[in-house]
């Protein structure tokens, strides 16, 4: 999983263990924790099934 922050250009790559919805949310909300609310303030996913 990639989260990339438009305007800086921060982006955090995330191994995941599987493409469960689970596994994404987790994986996700630790991340949003890690680098803070105000570098990604708005969420765009792609279509696969975990999201």
């Amino acid at each position: 999983m990639t989260l990339t922050e438009s305007v800086s250009r921060l982006e955090a790559i995330v191994k995941l263990l599987n493409y469960h919805a689970g596994t994404c949310l987790k994986a996700f909300q630790n991340n949003l924790y890690d680098y803070g609310t105000e570098h990604f303030k708005i969420i765009t996913s792609d279509n696969g099934a975990e999201f």
